[in-house]
């Protein structure tokens, strides 16, 4: 229904269109004799679609429809696209089949669905924004054929416009990338210094440390991302200048950040209409080998890998599929293997419009770090030791050694850190939060003392920055009370089992308010026994006791 009088489809201005605004319904305008193409090459759909006014309603493109039961489509609600496939009245749901594109409502968008080989790719206005694998069960579909679809549910109104749906037989999967080859020894960059590298390295150059930075510029300008804001094209040495201006472009020493290059693509973007590149970091495992290097080139998205202390692009597959071709910054090598190491990681770029945002941590071997949610650990993605080694001019140098921690896409709320130092001298770790346009909240160099361990609470948000704040628990501030005891500065033992038991029964109980107080008031009672060194102390680890 739409409203009073029954809802239909209807040919305006030589499109389809039709607004719904009832109880909830789904109406389907599928051709009565039409088959979609069944050679191995696939097929592409494209249409033009605009959203009637506006986007938060249900709209659906079904590029593969052989009844109610067994069909695909692109689903469009607000600004997230989903991918849905229905197999026997089963619903199964592909990797990265959910993301995010920036409509505006009463805009034309030209959209196209490419299906080859169980790969399906969808484009908006010929940029790439999602891509995927179809898996088992797979649909059977010999008499299948397209379709367009309008339906309401909680959202109880939809309007929307549909044109030119095209249907063609040819293999239209986006045409293979060109990565250009560069190399860190180039004259044009080559003696330029990397990021801070006096500080570390006699040689400090880009040709001895830059191996990362030049495979990131191949990555960009594989992707038509070729220069900044400014017309300043994008070479090694302005990609260097770009990331030393940033708050979170090196960090920790030589350790190139990938996530702030994303931030650069989706600004770059906006004005050049290029695409924004989603980063990920795979770890090496031996059971999948090469296999998410060779899933990523078979999608057309090339890569950079990470071997022990160098990095480098990977532009392409082997025949056989046993080996990467390669783009190599400093060695004159063609392929992986003729490094004979394994991989360490694969960093990976999509291009997307979903949002950049992430959590990222950065701290030396020495600190021990644990991330928690609600008590409950999870599991930063892909930690590995950061290390860029120079070549036989440098003696054999590397960079320090760093590990990197991160979330991609994390849930917004509280999340507490519990970073534990195990040596002898004191050390320190940087947070870096990304919202969901990659903009970046800062938190450097946070010190830890030797043999120390201290709690943190994170306020995560994707919309705006988050916020840092150092806490305790009640079991922490009894072990304080002990050493403190020990050590002299709480002064008589009344004063110390006063403490003590009160710490005690605070810790199974749920009042955490009252106990605070009440320690307040215990330390102000006995402040003559105690220095005023641990009175001040105690006081402000009070203040950042949590559940």
């Amino acid at each position: 229904m739409n409203k009073t009088y029954p809802a239909k489809w209807a040919v305006m201005e030589g499109a389809a269109q039709i607004t719904i605004d009832s109880a909830p319904c789904t109406m389907e305008l599928v051709p009565k004799n039409f088959s979609l193409p069944k050679n191995e090459d696939g097929f592409l759909v494209s249409v033009d679609v605009t959203f009637l006014e506006s986007i938060n309603m249900d709209r659906n493109v079904l590029f593969l429809w052989d009844d109610a039961d067994n069909w695909y489509d692109i689903k469009v609600t607000n600004n997230e696209i989903r991918l849905q496939k229905v197999v026997a009245g089963v619903s199964y749901e592909l990797e990265n089949s959910v993301v995010s594109f920036p409509f505006e409502p009463d805009v034309e968008y030209h959209l196209e669905v490419a299906f080859a080989q169980n790969q399906i790719q969808l484009t908006i206005d010929d940029q790439l924004v999602l891509s995927t694998v179809d898996t088992e069960p797979l649909l059977n579909h010999q008499s299948a054929t397209i379709g367009l679809q309008a339906g309401v549910g909680n959202l109880r109104r939809t309007a929307s416009r549909f044109d030119n749906l095209l249907v063609f037989q040819e293999n239209s999967l986006s045409q293979q990338l060109v990565v250009p080859s560069l190399k860190q020894s180039d004259p044009l960059w080559a003696n330029l210094e990397y990021d801070h590298a006096s500080e570390w390295s006699t040689n400090p150059t880009i040709q001895d440390w830059g191996c990362a930075l030049t495979s990131m510029v191949m990555i960009l300008r594989a992707h038509q991302i070729g220069q900044f804001a400014d017309g300043l094209s994008i070479t090694p040495e302005t990609l260097n200048t770009w990331l030393l201006a940033q708050p979170d472009g090196y960090v920790d020493g030589g350790l190139l950040n990938f996530i702030a290059v994303t931030r650069l693509t989706k600004q770059l973007g906006g004005i050049f209409n290029t695409p924004s590149l989603e980063y990920n970091k795979v770890g090496w495992k031996e059971s999948s080998g090469l296999l998410p290097a060779i899933t990523e080139l078979q999608f057309n998205r090339p890569l950079i890998v990470q071997i022990p202390g160098h990095f480098l692009v990977a532009t392409n597959v082997t025949a056989d599929q046993s080996d990467l071709v390669i783009h190599d910054p400093a060695y004159s090598y063609d392929t992986l293997s003729q490094h004979d190491v394994d991989p360490v990681s694969f960093r990976t770029f999509y291009p997307s419009h979903t949002d950049l945002s992430y959590i990222l941590l950065t701290h030396s071997p020495s600190l021990e770090i644990q991330t928690t949610v609600s008590g409950q650990p999870i599991l930063l993605s892909s930690t590995t030791d950061e290390l860029i080694s120079a070549g036989a001019d440098a003696g054999g140098a590397h960079s320090p050694t760093i590990i990197s921690e991160s979330l991609a896409k994390p849930n917004p709320g509280e999340y507490q850190l519990t970073a534990t130092n195990i040596s002898d001298q004191t050390d320190a770790f940087s947070l870096f939060t990304y919202d969901q346009n990659g903009e970046v909240t800062t938190f450097a160099q946070i010190s830890i003392e030797a043999q120390a361990s201290k709690l943190f609470e994170l306020q995560y948000y994707t919309d705006h920055p988050s916020l840092l704040t150092e806490a305790s628990t009640f079991e922490r501030f009894r072990q304080h009370l002990e050493s403190a005891f020990l050590d002299g500065n709480i002064q008589t033992p009344i004063t110390w089992w006063w403490l003590d038991h009160t710490t005690e029964l605070a810790i199974n109980a749920d009042q955490r308010d009252f106990y605070q107080e009440l320690l307040n008031n215990l330390i102000a009672w006995y402040s003559d026994s105690l220095t005023p060194q641990i009175k001040t102390q105690l006081l402000a680890e009070i203040a950042i006791i949590r559940e």
